[in-house]
């Protein structure tokens, strides 16, 4: 989404950010200069990987304005023997955190898949730690429902960039 060439906005596969190596090949050439405010929104193993992205960027002094992790999935042991994923827990590093948790009260085949991925439990960290009658596949409702009184994180991700490039 870009408007009047004021941000970029990139869709990157959780693979794409798998490494430093990744990293400098397919994020680095997007952002034109260190302090420039960077949103990472990530779903599934693309919240694990997007919150190890957030502490290597800000280590190498990017400006992580924002993390929105949508009910985000590496725990588990056998899911690093498939995926290209990080085997650590992410310390994620961002101005504002948002983490959205698929808590679906009628389950399907998708909560099956990120359950045997083993969600990312976190106790601690986002300013907003929300829950969601949702599945898991369903990262866009995550992303556009409301879960801060009438804001989505969606809106809070808007709201900040509008404030960044007025």
């Amino acid at each position: 989404m870009e408007e009047q060439g004021r941000y970029r906005s990139e869709w990157l596969g959780y693979n794409e950010v798998g490494g430093k190596k990744d990293i400098q090949k397919y994020v680095l050439h997007v952002i034109p200069y260190k302090s420039c405010p960077v949103y990472v929104v990530g779903h599934s193993l693309g919240g694990w990987n997007g919150a190890h992205l957030t502490k290597i960027m800000s280590d190498w002094g990017y400006k992580i304005k924002m993390l929105v992790t949508l009910d985000p999935v590496g725990e588990g042991t056998l899911v690093w023997l498939g995926s290209d994923i990080y085997r650590a827990t992410p310390e994620p590093v961002a101005e504002q955190w948002i983490n959205v948790k698929a808590t679906p009260s009628k389950p399907d085949q998708s909560d099956g898949v990120a359950d045997f991925g083993e969600k990312w439990s976190i106790a601690s960290g986002p300013a907003i730690n929300a829950h969601m009658d949702v599945n898991h596949y369903n990262a866009l409702s995550m992303f556009t429902q409301p879960i801060a009184g009438m804001k989505s994180a969606s809106d809070m991700v808007y709201e900040s960039i509008m404030k960044e490039f007025p």
